[in-house]
């Protein structure tokens, strides 16, 4: 295992995004359930905010701020030395493809994962 602190960050930041996905999910299964339950998209703006269970949305909210906050500064606390062995190199380029959307530039994203791919088989790591 590498001292490299690169590693430990990057895996902060991916759990971080982990949980980010799963408010995602959340934030669906709660708004199809008041769907459901109220009629949530027939509601006004009012309506909607006077129903005491649409203030989970509140709460998802504030946690996607502080994720967006705690991946901010993880991502500023990335050494900028360079890696130490091609795990570093791999957990970095797979974090760039996390963060650069697929949709926004599909070249250059699906370069980064074939790099991953290739660096990967080259270094025989799972």
């Amino acid at each position: 295992m590498t001292s490299d602190p690169t590693l430990q960050i990057i895996q902060q930041w991916t759990a971080l995004e982990a949980e980010r996905e799963s408010l995602h999910t959340a934030w669906g299964d709660h708004e199809t359930w008041l769907v459901h339950r109220y009629d949530w998209l027939n509601l006004t703006a009012e309506q909607q905010r006077a129903i005491p269970e649409a203030k989970r949305f509140d709460e998802i909210d504030r946690r996607f701020e502080e994720i967006g906050n705690e991946q901010a500064a993880l991502f500023d606390a990335l050494p900028e030395n360079p890696a130490t062995d091609t795990t570093i190199v791999i957990a970095s380029l797979s974090l760039a493809a996390t963060i650069l959307l697929p949709e926004d530039y599909p070249g250059v994203h699906g370069l980064i994962t074939r790099a991953v791919r290739d660096l990967k088989l080259l270094a025989a790591v799972p």
